[in-house]
């Protein structure tokens, strides 16, 4: 008996049933059960938009990445994107948005940092709690992720995270614990690596003891894609779902244990529990097997774009900013990220996005009829071949812009396609096992074709790197082949070939027609390629942009990394700027120095001109409205609204997690304990070259005087602070309040935020906010007696505003 034919089943099919559901349906869905009434639900990707299964077509918002929400400092805002990513989440169909991505940002190479939003544990919890909520007000379950430690991409399958219980507690838990408790997260996802040697999916102090015991958390823990190793061992340490489908832990051989009574049948009815729960908590945004739909909503518009100027840091401004549009006649717009900005990172986070404004077209619509806008590279980055520019490329028939994709249920592309879609890119990834025709949300071979259109007359060339077996056909003719010349490389998470590359000289405004041709690698779980184009390069673009920069009054050199450097599977392997962007810059910056640098980028980088420049600001990768955040900053009609989420250290070694990255074992220990980050900057030195919360403005904001500790009519420790604007123009900051350990508890031995709030302050006003604080602000985690208590002797605490200008609060609590 089965409960496909809604008949009652004995134990052992109940038991075999239950199993059943343990594991995803495919690569986004849970499978349904009519006997046990759990419908089956559909699972989306990420922090930054709901993108849906990709391959619909289906376009989606893309919000500004998290190191940008984090730069904010403002948990209202998180709010507000989260449950607009709710609503986005249902336009695909989808029930679970896996995200936010809560990790730290222990190092500044870690290849993640631009998902996640701080190095700070009580600003990512924060963060963390207004992103949730905003997302289960639209009836979506959010999924913060990944639990826990999973801070580098090196090895990230097998790397062990060793951290002490105090430190583990105090920073890598607590964003978690806060999306729990406070936020109420319906889902958790584990992470790829080992904790202290056990694997997360089978870690039982982890997730039994302390997530579900500890904290009472009563959702789904879901594994990372392809992270159940062990059956036995994820099923006893406290995994509900393998993800994707179908199991390779939770499968029949599991089904048999349990009959057998080798293991434990509680932990099997809990889980079903667990997924029935889930499944009624998003009843609401449940609507069947519904095609996916791209929404362009304005108000989702206006909120992108005022997400990317409260993130936008200004690091610093010697009076060039901001530009006075009406006085400008000239204006170079130099750099490799100028006419093509980056607006997200690399890997699981990437949206197909309804559209993107980049910095170029964003200043030349800002400054038309006031002034001539210019533009020279400068220089390349590409890790890989470029992608092809939204617009070259048309499907075959002509009638859509985008490549035609189209699945085979054979090899070789033969037969009819079982399914097809247009997309912008050539781009697709799949992960598992490619199925036959009755699937057809999966196939044997794929095909991707379109026709090209040059924008200009020279020798281009084609790359593509691939998961799989593939080769690319130009007018009928075999350009490249990437069937009998595959060798490993470095994409597609390892599981990828070399990029293979071929040339062609085509004219302008001529169309070419394109195929590529893919199938599967025996043996490789991950298929996917990608195929770019470069088109033809100048012979001397620095000497070029050098010339137009003395030229010119003003320039906006926009520097910067791409999806290709800044990416899930591979951590950064220095800070320095790819390509020949340092010498870019120096170059410019003494050619014309009244220019002002923009760093496109998702991670600290190092900056050897900054001396040297008048101007520096990181406007991150922004989100779709991107390009119109930074012309409304620059020119002054919106003021940058970010503060540094994490410390900037001027060289890699000055950072204090850096100092134990350890990648000639599989061990990572975090010897450094709770003095990472701006915490070890400050204990031991040296100073960072920009401090965490730090960030300019356009007014003159002081904090004109600190209260002590008082309670709240909610009953919570606030401290009073009296912010002045000393300008006669209206202007924001953050205040931070710091608890200071390190005359109190050599434990701790350092500084921790424990307090922040956003102020708005008019011209030559004060403005007094009362600044809650984090309940555990003058507690420590005791491991003997596994609590958290008050020191006898309370940290001081000091308030700073943007990161700077310290003053100290009284810590005695009074009542308001």
């Amino acid at each position: 008996m089965t409960a496909q034919n809604n008949e009652p089943l004995d134990r052992p099919g109940l038991i075999r049933e239950k199993v059943r559901l343990l594991s995803g349906r495919d690569f986004w869905r849970t499978k349904a059960s009519t006997i046990l009434s759990i419908p089956s639900l559909k699972l989306t990707d990420g922090p930054n938009g709901a993108r849906g299964d990709l391959t619909s077509g289906a376009t989606a918002a893309c919000f500004p990445v998290g190191v940008a929400l984090g730069a904010s400092f403002d948990v209202d805002l998180l709010r507000e994107i989260g449950t607009a990513l709710g609503r986005e989440a249902t336009s695909k169909a989808c029930q679970v948005l896996l995200g936010p991505t809560i990790n730290l940002q222990r190092t500044p190479i870690g290849g993640r940092n631009f998902e996640c939003y701080s190095e700070d544990p009580w600003l990512t919890g924060c963060l963390a709690v207004g992103f949730v909520q905003g997302v289960q007000s639209q009836g979506v379950a959010a999924c913060p992720k990944h639990f826990v430690a999973n801070d580098t991409e090196f090895e990230r399958h097998k790397v062990s995270s060793n951290v002490d219980a105090n430190t583990l507690r105090t920073l890598y838990l607590r964003p978690f614990e806060m999306a729990v408790k406070e936020g109420g997260a319906w889902m958790i996802m584990s992470s790829y690596n080992r904790i202290n040697g056990t694997h997360s999916n089978s870690n039982a102090l982890l997730l039994r003891d302390i997530l579900k015991g500890e904290w009472g958390f009563d959702g789904v823990v879901v594994s990372d894609w392809g992270g159940s190793l062990s059956g036995e061992g994820d099923y006893l340490g406290g995994l509900d779902l393998e993800m994707p489908g179908p199991g390779r832990s939770f499968n029949d051989t599991l089904a048999d244990a349990i009959l057998a009574g080798q293991l434990p049948e509680q932990p099997l009815d809990e889980a079903i529990e667990r997924l029935s729960r889930l499944a009624q908590r998003t009843a609401l945004s449940r609507q069947g097997e519904v095609k996916e739909q791209s929404i362009d909503r304005p108000e989702d518009r206006a909120l992108a774009k005022r997400a990317a100027i409260a993130g936008t840091v200004m690091l610093k401004n010697e009076g060039l900013l901001p530009l006075c549009a009406d006085r400008l006649k000239t204006i170079a717009v130099i750099g490799p990220n100028a006419a093509h900005g980056e607006i997200m990172g690399g890997g699981s986070s990437f949206v197909n996005a309804h559209y993107a404004v980049h910095p170029l077209p964003a200043l030349k619509t800002r400054l038309h009829g006031k002034a001539e806008v210019s533009h020279a590279a400068g220089c390349n980055i590409h890790r890989y071949m470029p992608d092809f520019r939204v617009g070259s490329v048309q499907t075959p028939d002509g009638t859509r812009d985008g490549f035609l994709l189209e699945f085979f249920s054979r090899p070789n592309c033969e037969g009819g396609p079982v399914r097809q879609s247009v997309q912008k890119l050539a781009r697709w990834m799949d992960l598992g096992l490619l199925a036959n025709a009755n699937d057809p949300t999966r196939a044997g071979s794929v095909r991707l074709s379109g026709t090209f259109t040059p924008a200009e007359t020279g020798l281009h060339t084609f790359g593509v790197h691939s998961a799989g077996l593939c080769d690319i056909w130009l007018n009928g003719e075999r350009i490249i082949d990437n069937r009998t010349g595959w060798s490993r490389g470095e994409g597609f998470f390892g599981f990828g070939s070399r990029e293979q590359i071929a040339t062609s000289h085509l004219e302008a405004g001529q169309p070419v027609e394109l195929e590529l041709r893919f199938d599967p690698k025996a043996g490789s779980l991950l298929k996917g390629f990608r195929f770019g184009v470069l088109p033809p390069q100048t012979d001397d673009m620095l000497g070029e942009a050098i010339a137009l920069a003395k030229a010119c009054e003003t320039v906006v050199l926009v520097l910067g990394a791409n999806p290709d450097w800044e990416t899930e599977g591979h951590d950064r392997t220095s800070m320095q700027l790819p390509g020949e962007q340092d010498r870019l810059a120096a170059e410019i910056i003494a050619a014309n120095p009244s220019t002002v640098i923009v760093l496109n980028i998702g991670a600290p980088v190092l900056m050897p001109w900054l001396d040297q420049a008048q101007a520096v600001i990181v406007p991150w990768f922004g989100g779709q409205e991107m390009g119109n955040a930074i012309a409304d900053v620059l020119l002054g009609d919106a003021e940058p609204g970010g503060r540094l989420p994490f410390s900037w250290p001027a060289q890699l070694n000055d950072s204090p997690g850096y100092r134990h990255y350890n990648t000639s074992s599989l061990e990572m220990d975090y010897s450094e304990g709770l003095l990472m980050g701006y915490a070890g900057h400050h204990a031991h030195g040296p100073k960072p070259l920009f401090g965490f919360g730090h960030g300019l403005g356009y007014a003159s904001l002081v904090i004109d005087s600190v209260d002590g500790v008082k309670t709240d009519f909610e009953g919570r420790s606030v401290v009073p602070v009296h912010v002045r604007n000393q300008s006669d123009k209206p202007g924001n900051a953050c205040v931070q309040i710091y608890a200071d350990w390190r005359e109190t508890n050599a434990d701790f031995g350092s500084i921790r935020l424990c307090g922040f709030a956003r102020v708005q302050v008019e011209p030559r006003s004060v403005f007094n906010v009362s600044v809650p604080l984090d309940p555990r602000w003058a507690m420590s985690w005791c491991e003997a007696d596994a609590t958290w208590s008050s020191d006898a002797e309370k940290p001081k605490l000091v308030a700073l505003l943007d990161g700077a200008a310290a003053l100290a609060a009284d810590t005695n609590t009074a009542a308001r």
